[in-house]
């Protein structure tokens, strides 16, 4: 008979073994956004695009929160994301990969829907090109949304759905 202390290190090393630890699944959401000149309409070549979850629009501050203004767009800025990158080409387009990491016990292949971490949310559009200084802007990710901005017109012409990827092998 096995004393009561291993049959207890047992049970828990089998309750383990049979529920898992968390599930970390990754998804993968390709993004295209085109940039063009706001004032001439022609492409913008070789201009730094960032993508970054506009926190402060998805989650306005509330009358509930005890933080003022100040101390709520301080609290978003020390939490925001660093965002995902491209480079436009010479059509000025920029194929930007969404890369979100999070728990997941789901089973399939295919991401569930609300696994869409892109389409329908708001997020910060950053552009650099040459010397003209970085614009931000922020748009509603939607396939044909458009936002100008003072020196860029940035399009989203589309968003593909997520799919898992593989992250470790």
């Amino acid at each position: 008979m096995l004393p009561s202390r291993t049959l207890r290190g047992l049970l828990f090393a089998c309750g383990l073994f049979i529920v898992g630890c968390d599930p970390v699944r990754t998804t993968l959401q390709p993004v295209r956004l085109e940039v063009v000149d706001s004032t001439s309409g022609q492409p913008v070549v070789g201009a730094q695009v960032s993508l970054i979850f506009d926190e402060a629009t998805a989650r306005p501050l509330s009358k509930e929160t005890e933080l003022t203004p100040e101390e709520w767009h301080k609290r978003i800025e020390a939490y925001r994301q660093p965002g995902f990158r491209g480079v436009t080409n010479k059509r000025g387009q920029a194929d930007i990969d969404a890369k979100y990491t999070s728990l997941d016990r789901t089973s399939g292949s295919k991401p569930p829907s609300w696994k869409n971490f892109v389409t329908g949310q708001p997020y910060l559009i950053k552009v650099k090109a040459g010397e003209v200084p970085e614009e931000e802007m922020s748009v509603v990710m939607k396939a044909g949304a458009s936002v100008k901005g003072k020196s860029y017109t940035v399009t989203v012409t589309d968003i593909q759905e997520p799919r898992y990827v593989e992250t470790h092998r």
